[in-house]
């Protein structure tokens, strides 16, 4: 395959995509507007296409573990029963939302993601720890409003002082909404920016 297939026909094939898109949002012809709406089921059909193959080379590589036991193959042994029986399961269920499925998916998947979300539990105090070192103003501030946040969602807080969640949900309210917003805008502004040098051909890292 040339470099021109490799690279320049995608992205001039994204071009024109993006190009059409951005027409057939602004200018809402019907024929337009029917296409950009085909594409964009297309674009859910490869989403599902990229799920099934990024499965596939899951299976792989944990196959290419436990055939040459590398480091933690008796895990990739535990993800193929896992894998199996709740396949299986699925398709004797009918459905997710039907036992047996449903019971197999809420006794293994849901405790083990509280667990693993459990252990964010030490980076927060690691990132507390960080923070609580007061050098500047600015820090000061900062964990001024961390501790009234704090006490507002904490129990004890109302219990110490009545005016902790007063406070705190002000905070949130108020400054902490504001931050929110302009770091939105920034994301959004950054997004178009991003769009607008993939169309044009400029970002290749796409590739």
């Amino acid at each position: 395959m040339s470099l021109f297939q490799k690279k320049d026909l995608p992205l001039a094939l994204m071009t024109i995509l993006g190009v059409f898109i951005l027409f057939a949002y602004y200018i809402p012809i019907p024929a337009t507007t029917q296409a950009s709406n085909t594409l964009t089921n297309w674009v859910g059909i490869m989403g599902t296409y990229t799920i099934f193959l990024g499965t596939i080379t899951l299976v792989y590589r944990e196959l290419q573990t436990v055939t040459k036991r590398e480091m933690g193959w008796p895990a990739s042994i535990l993800f193929f029963i896992v894998l199996i029986a709740g396949t299986v399961l699925y398709f004797y269920s009918g459905g997710s939302g039907k036992e047996p499925y449903y019971t197999f998916f809420t006794t293994i998947f849901e405790p083990a993601d509280g667990a693993i979300w459990s252990t964010l539990a030490f980076m927060v105090a690691g990132a507390f720890f960080r923070v609580f070192r007061i050098r500047t103003w600015e820090s000061a501030l900062l964990v001024i409003a961390c501790v009234f946040v704090v006490l507002t969602n904490a129990t004890i807080g109302e219990y110490i002082w009545p005016g902790f969640p007063q406070i705190g949900s002000w905070i949130l309210q108020v400054p902490a909404f504001g931050a929110a917003k302009g770091s939105a805008i920034c994301v959004a502004l950054g997004a178009i920016v991003l769009g607008m040098r993939i169309i044009l051909g400029y970002e290749k890292r796409v590739m």
